[in-house]
């Protein structure tokens, strides 16, 4: 699902709905979102069939795959549970609060071939969040654990947010920026604002 923020993003859209350059919509985990609504798939009343919910995207095991639909459910009790949202920000708020992700282009680590094509900061932050295999496993370890509600919420959101930081950091660094640097500005915002985590945003949650 297509998510422009400029007038040639929205022109881009008409042009080429597929193109790399206009920004997605993605899933709490990084995904790039299929459906216009992610909970359709977990209401046992939405016409969606259930071929389209199980349908395994291409380059993830069957077995990964089903893990992850099993973290979407999960996300998708806890938000109901605790009138939250779990999908991540335009704005990497502790490092640019005024720069909204999808505005602008990685201009470094450009490689079509490898699955890196040119495409927004914020398409590539969410790429590299998904790529991180480990958040899958640690948010069904908290679902073994934590019962929904507010403990399991707080694990859950430290999990999301460390892969993210994780995620944005390694990107960053590819657009020609110091590691230390940029993990010493997000402790200062951090410190200074009093927060331990990058909050996360509503996205059509158990809405049509």
């Amino acid at each position: 699902m297509s998510d422009p923020a400029t007038i040639e993003q929205f022109i881009g859209q008409r042009l080429n709905p597929k193109s790399p350059l206009v920004p997605k919509q993605h899933t709490a985990l990084g995904r790039e979102r299929e459906l216009t609504n992610p909970a359709s798939g977990l209401n046992p009343f939405d016409r969606t069939t259930q071929e389209e919910r199980l349908r395994k995207p291409k380059g993830i095991t069957a077995e990964q795959w089903k893990k992850e639909l099993e973290v979407e459910e999960y996300l998708y009790v806890l938000a109901q549970a605790g009138d939250t949202h779990f999908t991540a920000p335009h704005i990497y708020r502790d490092f640019n609060p005024d720069l909204d992700l999808r505005k602008q282009n990685v201009t470094k680590k450009i490689d079509p071939s490898k699955g890196l094509p040119e495409e927004s900061l914020y398409s590539r932050w969410m790429r590299y969040t998904y790529q991180d295999k480990k958040l899958v496993d640690s948010i069904l370890k908290i679902k073994q654990n934590a019962p929904p509600g507010k403990p399991a919420i707080a694990e859950v959101n430290n999990s999301l947010n460390a892969a993210r930081q994780q995620a944005f950091v390694k990107m960053m660094k590819e657009e020609g920026m110091d590691e230390e640097w940029i993990l010493n500005k997000l402790k200062r915002a951090r410190d200074n604002a009093g927060q331990n985590f990058v909050p996360n945003v509503p996205f059509n949650i158990g809405t049509n």
